[in-house]
């Protein structure tokens, strides 16, 4: 028996057994790197269309309430009517500044956009709210400061 044709056919036996498995390895490596970076990638634009779309909300319910809310309010005419006018102009400002590319991140984070938008703006109405307490005391309800909730007194 020639050792050196042995040796070769078997050194060609265990490469073609090996040679996949390792392959296989290599493939599922680079696989999983490819999928944490696309993650990473995917996360990162998730945060940034969410908080345009959160900054698009907070600025149509800021601009409704200088060029709307503030000057019903002062002229006494802001009743349940003109509330709901506000909201849907809010609504429609957002709307309009909002991208269908950051609508559809919305959506796949939480669902329904429409939902969405319309509890940003609830929310962003709230806690834009400050109730007079005296001709020049206001009171910020419920700032969260450390642990504690309380109120603010604020002085002009």
């Amino acid at each position: 028996m020639d050792w050196n044709k042995f040796l070769t056919d078997l050194m060609f036996v265990m490469i073609t057994a090996v040679l996949p498995i390792l392959a296989r390895y290599l493939i599922v490596f680079i696989n999983t790197k490819v999928a944490e970076k696309t993650a990473n990638i995917e996360s990162e634009n998730i945060k940034k269309y969410i908080n345009a779309a959160t900054e698009a909300v907070s600025l149509a319910v800021l601009t409704v309430q200088q060029t709307y809310t503030d000057s019903m309010k002062a002229s006494g005419k802001f009743d349940k009517e003109a509330a709901i006018k506000a909201k849907n102009m809010a609504l429609e400002k957002a709307k309009s500044i909002i991208t269908d590319e950051t609508k559809k991140y919305v959506e796949m984070l939480y669902g329904d956009f429409e939902s969405w938008i319309d509890q940003a703006i609830e929310t962003m109405v709230r806690d834009s709210k400050i109730k007079m307490v005296d001709e020049k005391e206001y009171v910020i309800p419920e700032i969260e400061i450390g642990n504690a909730m309380e109120s603010v007194p604020v002085t002009e």
